[in-house]
């Protein structure tokens, strides 16, 4: 069996490198499976699942993967119809996490 080796080419400490692998969230996720709409622009645009969802963003997963913009509202994430301002923090093929952006 091979050794275990830490990539450490940005110069971080192991310590440092195991520490970026370490959960991010401030608040805990509420697993969910529901139907969302991206709107851009004020109009609707993609239709997506959303997956999980927490007080401070979410993750879904895009029926038609697409490149979204930086900023988008999502609407149906709540219990109502109210369009939710978001930021795209990560986006891997179909799958996108987002936080929600507060007045």
């Amino acid at each position: 069996m091979a050794p275990v080796t830490t990539p450490r080419s940005r110069g971080l400490s192991v310590d440092e490198y195991l520490k970026s692998f370490a959960e991010r969230r401030n608040s805990s996720r509420t697993s969910v499976s529901r139907e969302i709409v991206i709107q851009i622009d004020q109009q609707p645009m993609h239709t997506a699942i959303l997956e999980n969802i927490s007080l401070g963003g979410a993750k879904f997963r895009m029926m038609y993967p697409t490149q979204l913009p930086k900023q988008f509202d999502i609407i149906g994430a709540g219990d109502n119809e109210r369009p939710v301002p978001c930021e795209v923090v990560w986006q891997k093929h179909d799958r996108v996490g987002v936080k929600f952006l507060t007045a």
